[in-house]
């Protein structure tokens, strides 16, 4: 493990990272970034064992980020500042040269770049990705949790991009453990929402952290798992754990 300094007014953060030291493909995984979504950091502390366990028999290395915005978790959706930690990643050129942070369904882009001016928690991140071995990333996988859609009952949903089929058997199990949010129109607080599929998949080019490794998938020819994953405010915080254990297993 190593521990990356962030300063902020109210004093200094520590944001941690950890890597296995055997080899074969890399899943990174991460969660935290919003400190009020604790079920992420929990899911990786508790099942821990297991985790590394299936990735060792797999031979797959494992890039953790497992808390995000340290000095907000627990307490607040945002860091100590008052700063929005959020998935801002990448910024998108579009076809009459201005910068979007996120596309719009099925809009046209000429580029796409790392993001610049971001809160102290992502910049921290970008810089380690910038050092990480990422032509060899196959996966990567983030953990959320929904607080923010009104009246949202207790589900799962998922934002992924390609071919979605692929992960079936783990969506099999996720819906034993907590109904798929299916075909539902979902903006978990932006104001274009979504409309999910049957297996609760949406697609959504939104500038976040798997959006950035999608793209830098194709700049190295091939198409990764980018998948966040989305449990409800609602959801018992075992069952949006189990979940997130039954992604993190599932990809490995």
């Amino acid at each position: 493990m190593t521990w990356h300094p962030i300063v902020h007014r109210a004093g200094t953060w520590m944001f941690p990272r950890l890597a296995s030291r055997w080899g074969g493909p890399v899943l990174m995984i991460g969660a935290g970034v919003h400190g009020d979504e604790v079920a992420g950091p929990l899911s990786i502390a508790t099942h821990a064992e297991a985790i590394v366990g299936r990735a060792r028999a797999c031979d797959v290395r494992l890039i953790l980020y497992p808390l995000r915005n340290p000095s907000g978790y627990g307490t607040s959706r945002y860091n100590v500042d008052g700063e929005r930690p959020n998935n801002d990643c990448l910024r998108y050129v579009l076809e009459d040269g201005t910068v979007a942070e996120e596309l719009a369904e099925n809009q046209a882009f000429t580029e796409w770049r790392w993001a610049s001016q971001v809160p102290a928690e992502t910049r921290v991140m970008l810089g380690l990705l910038h050092e990480e071995p990422l032509a060899e990333v196959r996966g990567v996988l983030d953990l959320h949790q929904d607080h923010l859609s009104e009246g949202a009952p207790p589900r799962a949903y998922h934002y992924a991009f390609g071919d979605v089929s692929r992960y079936a058997s783990i969506i099999e199990s996720v819906g034993r453990v907590v109904p798929l949010w299916a075909n539902q129109w979902i903006g978990a607080g932006e104001p274009d929402a979504r409309l999910s599929d049957a297996q609760g998949f949406i697609v959504r080019h939104d500038g976040s952290w798997p959006d950035l490794m999608y793209r830098i998938g194709h700049s190295h020819g091939r198409e990764i798992h980018a998948v966040t994953v989305e449990t409800t405010g609602p959801t018992p915080l075992a069952a949006a754990c189990e979940v997130n254990r039954l992604w993190i297993l599932g990809l490995i």
